[in-house]
């Protein structure tokens, strides 16, 4: 079993399939680091402290899986690092939750893909209230079904309900299915109202996420990088204050990034 960096920067998620009502708001705050999607170091859509759904569906570990690996050239914008596997059960984190276990993984043309969520009891395992999570089919991003919180109003998704900022009502949906989706914030002010500590916090644009997230803009794509070769500054790019992943450049970038290793490719889209 080798070990697998779940990731979310996304992120969900992640941030995407969240939880609501929940003890206390915690900040946007995803990492660029092994995800390879967007370094939105400052913030990330994760109301619940018991987990991270964005970390689910924010899979990088890597859902795209029908590309061949670039080793001895560069390699293509939107290039990704992903684990190589012979079965899914290389696929698999050293750890693995009910949601990341060996029915949720797929090894397709040689690389690992994440599933998704497959069952209800998945996303409750765990949880101090598992009935009110539920594997989720339209609240994640790339279809792929996700752990988030039931709901049958967006009140019941809010953080802190009924208050301003960017975690309360009108920043959520309850889906057609009946789970939470994040709309992310809707005004700078409202992330200056979350996040009063934080001088120079915007709403931008998450790549990842595809929604608005309370985070501080770049100045430079070094702004953007995180550790690894695969996530440094030549990785990326700073557009109006919006880190971009450019992507992978070869293989042994993702050789040398601390969260990979020799098992990892840099693969194509």
């Amino acid at each position: 079993m080798r070990k697998t960096t779940i990731i979310v920067a996304a992120i969900a998620i992640l941030a995407i399939a969240l939880c609501a009502s929940c003890d206390e708001e915690e900040d946007l705050g995803g990492t660029g680091g092994g995800s390879g999607s967007d370094s939105d170091t400052d913030s990330d859509t994760d109301s619940d402290s018991d987990t991270d759904s964005d970390t689910d569906t924010d899979s990088d570990t890597d859902t795209d899986s029908d590309s061949d690996a670039d080793s001895d050239t560069d390699a293509d914008e939107g290039a990704a690092c992903k684990l190589s596997c012979g079965e899914a059960a290389d696929c698999l984190p050293e750890s693995p939750d009910a949601s990341h276990d060996l029915d949720n993984w797929s090894c397709d043309g040689g690389y690992c893909s994440w599933l998704g969520c497959q069952s209800h009891e998945e996303c409750g395992d765990g949880m101090a209230n598992p009935e009110n999570w539920g594997c989720s089919p339209d609240t994640g991003t790339g279809g792929i079904p996700v752990c988030a919180r039931r709901c049958d109003q967006a009140s019941e998704c809010a953080a802190n309900a009924g208050t301003s900022g960017a975690y309360d009502e009108d920043n959520w949906e309850c889906s057609t299915a009946g789970f939470c989706k994040s709309l992310g914030c809707l005004t700078t002010a409202e992330c200056e109202t979350s996040h009063p500590s934080q001088t120079g916090i915007e709403c931008l644009l998450s790549p990842t996420l595809e929604i608005d997230i309370c985070k501080i803009p770049c100045g430079s794509a070094a702004d953007c990088s995180s550790e690894g070769a695969a996530y440094d500054a030549d990785n990326w790019d700073c557009t109006e204050g919006v880190c971009y992943y450019w992507g992978c450049h070869d293989s042994a970038e993702c050789h040398d990034t601390p969260s990979h290793g020799p098992d990892w490719d840099c693969v194509n889209p």
